[in-house]
């Protein structure tokens, strides 16, 4: 481990005191280029839907301003916004899967090797009945410029965010409620204590790139 990768452990351990356990592990290689390999252990009362996929890709996108842009849905509590992305077909490739998913969801078609791979997050969950899954994240970056999204399937719009804001919506992400939503079915808390960390871990691998 580098001294870089050991100053960026740290700062999960201080930035996420949420009853997750944080190890970082060794850097894999996955289909575009070296692309580092993260491990988080959480408790969570009920699993969200969303994890029971088994697996997903995440973009991070920028415009040409340099703002981060994020979908709005629905189903997500006010304040709340996600990167674009969704779930992976079975045998599908990462990054096909994130082209794919970037098309369906903006309407902006790129090839696959247009990504440029961030990370890839195990997230090892147990709920309240000791159940225990696994749930991976295939995170990338794609920098839109002159790209203009436009909102598609269930994206109902998209947040242009500076940095000083992205970091504001990480902070909502860890103030959602602990209780069990009697419409979804899970806590939101739950779900906002792993996307904080998937966004966080996010912009930071995006500062690496520069």
């Amino acid at each position: 481990m580098t001294a870089k990768s050991l100053n960026f452990e740290v700062l999960f351990y201080q930035a996420e005191p949420l009853g997750g356990r944080l190890r970082l592990a060794e850097t894999v290689t996955i289909d575009l280029k070296p692309m580092k390999d993260y491990q988080i252990y959480l408790h969570m009362i009920e699993f969200p839907p969303i994890v029971k996929r088994g697996q997903h890709v995440l973009i991070l996108l920028q415009n040409a301003v340099g703002e981060f842009v994020l979908a709005n849905k629905d189903i997500y509590p006010k304040g709340i916004s996600r990167m674009v992305g969704g779930g992976m077909d079975a045998g599908e490739d990462p990054a096909v899967a994130a082209a794919r998913e970037l098309a369906e969801e903006t309407g902006i078609e790129i090839k696959p090797k247009a990504l440029t791979p961030l990370a890839r997050i195990a997230a090892h969950i147990t709920d309240a009945t000791d159940d225990q899954l696994t749930f991976v994240t295939h995170l990338f970056y794609y920098n839109l410029g002159e790209h203009l999204v436009q909102p598609q399937d269930d994206i109902k719009s998209v947040t242009n965010l500076t940095e000083e804001k992205y970091f504001e919506l990480l902070r909502r992400y860890e103030q959602l409620p602990r209780t069990i939503n009697d419409k979804h079915g899970f806590a939101w808390f739950d779900y906002g204590q792993l996307y904080s960390f998937i966004h966080r871990l996010a912009i930071n691998e995006f500062r690496h790139l520069k």
